[in-house]
């Protein structure tokens, strides 16, 4: 950032770019008008093409079970502060487009899909910090009972709002639901559905490296996903695909938009992909406060993170400053909470901080950013990134696809070695 830029900030907000809001300016005496909830002022927002997260005071550290681990993921030196979010702040005025787009958008690492650059996918990324939505799917096959579920996530500026439908299996009743979801305006969608899906939405009949990446190890006790090559998750990947396509086929006649794939070896050039409750919820939760499981586990793990707030942390770091115009803790049915999971899949995604689990032929299932993950019993690490390390040795090692396994982070393959960087 320019020393000019760099005066403008202090200027406006007296934010140094790297200590988030130096001074608060509702205490400083500050000419602007203030924003709701911690939000900068509306003259900031203006200025300024991304806003930075809610002021966050320091705070004692969470604990867990384990009183000598925090929870919270940090060690003991110094206050418990989240460092500020992937979304620097940036001036609009005098930056190029390739200045924005290296500074608000991950790098991907050679052969990946290329990040968005032109000005129509670089409006939009930016527009997405004011307003957006996103599709979540929770794929059921019942022609009896209503069991797919979809969950369109809505935000603007200051809310997040949900609205779910449940439906049958069959195309017709899955048809009418997504046309009554899409009968607004929306911006262009991130689509997850909770169900194997592989490059081109072509069927395999086969044991994919995602599903064995997290079945490995620790991941059997905590809610591993099910075999493609078994009947009841070929079953799934048949009405995943059906389900993906039929959204397709809802944008080729004009009833919605999808966004275009913008993530690493993505299986179609929309913006599809596949999520897996389970582990998305578990990999939010610190290894000391995972609950036993029996057969429900993505709802003891929801459970988990309404009580301890864990949502609300993933909230503040991709979409900062917006509430849940009603509560997640208000919804209690299983097809809703995984279509909801779905949907924070697909924005995590939409906001370029998934990390893919699996390989470019078989296709990823999406977790959330590494920087929500919970730490680990013993030590500061999080406990999924040493399961992700043994998981990823053994099946390269074992499994007939997977020298081409790999884990995705920000945009290019993370090797999880504790040092690494993004």
């Amino acid at each position: 950032m320019s020393s000019q830029r760099e005066d403008l900030f202090e200027q406006l907000n007296g934010f140094d770019g790297r200590a988030g809001l130096r001074d608060d300016p509702r205490v400083r005496g500050h000419s602007h008008e203030p924003g709701p909830a911690g939000r900068p002022p509306a003259s900031f927002r203006r200025f300024f093409a991304f806003a930075p997260a809610p002021i966050r005071r320091a705070e004692p550290h969470q604990r867990g079970t384990n009183p000598k681990v925090p929870r919270c993921g940090h060690s003991d030196v110094g206050p418990c502060v989240r460092p500020p979010p992937w979304r620097a702040a940036i001036p609009r005025d005098n930056v190029t487009a390739r200045q924005w787009t290296a500074a608000a958008v991950p790098q991907t690492h050679a052969g990946a899909t290329p990040t968005p650059n032109n000005s129509g996918e670089r409006k939009q990324l930016m527009a997405m910090l004011e307003t957006g939505a996103v599709l979540g799917i929770d794929v059921g096959f019942s022609d009896r009972s209503p069991s797919t579920a979809f969950c369109l996530l809505r935000w603007d500026d200051t809310a997040v709002r949900l609205r779910l439908i449940r439906t049958k299996a069959s195309t017709a009743d899955r048809r009418r639901a997504l046309d009554d979801l899409l009968a607004v305006e929306l911006p262009p969608l991130t689509v997850a559905l909770d169900g194997p899906l592989a490059r081109g939405l072509g069927r395999v009949r086969h044991y994919r490296s995602a599903e064995a990446l997290l079945s490995q190890g620790v991941f059997q006790k905590r809610g591993k996903p099910g075999q493609t090559s078994s009947p009841t998750g070929l079953l799934l990947h048949e009405h995943a695909t059906l389900l993906a396509k039929l959204v397709l086929q809802a944008e080729s006649e004009g009833m919605c938009r999808i966004a275009a794939a913008g993530h690493y070896e993505s299986i179609h050039e929309k913006a599809i992909v596949e999520a897996f409750p389970n582990q998305f919820l578990a990999a939010l939760l610190p290894e000391a406060d995972l609950p036993p499981l029996r057969r429900d586990a993505s709802d003891r793990y929801w459970e988990a993170c309404v009580a301890l707030g864990l949502f609300g942390d993933l909230f503040d770091y991709l979409l900062p400053g917006r509430a849940f115009e009603t509560p997640l803790s208000a919804y209690g049915n299983h097809d809703d909470r995984a279509a909801i999971v779905c949907a924070m899949t697909g924005l995590c995604v939409a906001a370029g901080r998934a990390v893919g689990v699996g390989d470019s032929t078989d296709g990823d299932i999406m977790l959330p950013p590494r920087e929500c993950w919970g730490v680990a019993t013993h030590g500061d690490e999080p406990w999924l990134a040493r399961a992700l390390r043994s998981s990823l040795t053994k099946v390269r090692k074992r499994h007939p696809r997977g020298s081409a396994s790999r884990v995705v982070c920000s945009g290019h393959p993370w090797p999880l070695d504790p040092t690494d960087g993004d």
